[in-house]
């Protein structure tokens, strides 16, 4: 919902979601189970190392050196050549057409006029949280907004669509600097999803420079519940990851390099 201040204005549009995954019954974590997360996580990495140097080339030293980088070495080994297979060239099927490789949405698609949106998202959190937005429109003209959104549940990337446009929200997500300020804002609505603007009346908007901005919001809306369990969940993962690292310092490990004349050079 979009308001414009000092006068009040209520702006609506259609938009037409994607559900976040295919998980629809998403719980918070907790320190235990994203600990074990982490485990798991490290447990796979480790198998993958060591079937990795079990399936390695055996290689016969000829030479060898080392340079000491403090806590770790760099090893230079000149080899035997270890005589690797060499990579088959794939070879292209002429008479398959480009129908038979690309998916059937491709040949779905509609008209929409595609847009991508560079939004910067500066959230000053209090009572209430309010997040600074600003962005460029269509034709390159910067525009802001005070939404009562906590942006930190919006981070990354989203698609979103409206009837006649589709749009690549590319999002930069942090903290206010020392002298960002909120201004006086009326209070917002409770339990919606909305966002101030400063004009001086409600014809002075650009309805389709803000279209990217009432999709977001109505995404929120849509999504309220979910978007906060996922934001939950990836907070316990990096929390989970820092004690890990506190509890298993990584060691530094060397850097060895393999390398030879083939048979077939001069």
């Amino acid at each position: 919902m979009r308001l414009t201040f000092p006068l009040l204005g209520l702006s609506c549009c259609l938009a037409l979601f994607q559900p976040l995954s295919g998980e629809t019954s998403l719980s918070t974590l907790s320190d235990s189970e994203a600990d074990a997360i982490i485990a798991d996580q490290v447990a796979k990495r480790e198998k993958y190392e060591a079937d990795h140097i079990a399936n390695s080339v055996a290689y016969t030293v000829l030479e060898r050196r080392e340079i000491d980088m403090g806590e770790r070495k760099l090893i230079a080994n000149r080899v035997a050549d270890p005589q690797l297979p060499k990579l088959k060239e794939k070879v292209k099927n002429t008479e398959s057409s480009t129908s038979q490789s690309l998916p059937p949405e491709f040949f779905n698609s509609t008209s929409r006029e595609q847009h991508t949106l560079l939004l910067s998202a500066t959230i000053h959190e209090g009572e209430p949280t309010v997040t600074h937005l600003r962005w460029r429109g269509h034709d390159g003209v910067e525009f802001e907004a005070w939404s009562n959104i906590d942006w930190n549940f919006m981070r990354g990337m989203v698609d979103l669509e409206s009837e006649t446009d589709e749009y690549l929200v590319l999002q930069g997500v942090g903290p206010p600097s020392l002298d960002d300020e909120v201004p006086a804002l009326p209070p917002f609505t409770e339990g919606k999803a909305e966002y101030f603007v400063f004009a001086d009346s409600a014809t002075d908007i650009d309805d389709d420079a803000y279209e990217g901005i009432d999709l977001l919001h109505s995404y929120y809306e849509a999504n309220e519940a979910e978007l906060k369990v996922r934001y939950q969940r990836q907070e316990a993962i990096n929390a989970a990851k820092e004690r890990y690292k506190a509890a298993n310092p990584e060691k530094p490990k060397n850097t060895v390099i393999h390398f030879w004349k083939s048979e077939g050079n001069n």
